[in-house]
């Protein structure tokens, strides 16, 4: 799953889960990767990923101006 930074509070170390089950918190770091900054392939920029203790899923955060699931920069919309 993706989520962008603005979805949760910039005061939060980790994202809330939105996984269901009661128990928090539950989000550890889980490594990350690298993503094209530009539709065309240019420019890279590191992904942090979480993993949710209790369901073994896992979260990855992306930059408020990228669009989960989509290789379009947010201005570009």
């Amino acid at each position: 799953m993706q989520i962008r930074r603005a979805s949760f509070p910039t005061d939060a170390p980790h994202p809330p889960c939105p996984f269901e089950h009661e128990d928090s918190p539950c989000f550890q770091r889980h490594g990350h990767y690298k993503r094209n900054t530009q539709p065309e392939g240019s420019g890279r920029t590191r992904i942090q990923r979480f993993l949710c203790k209790f369901t073994g899923k896992t979260l990855s955060v992306l930059p408020d101006t990228f669009l989960p699931y989509r290789s379009i920069n947010v201005p570009d919309v």
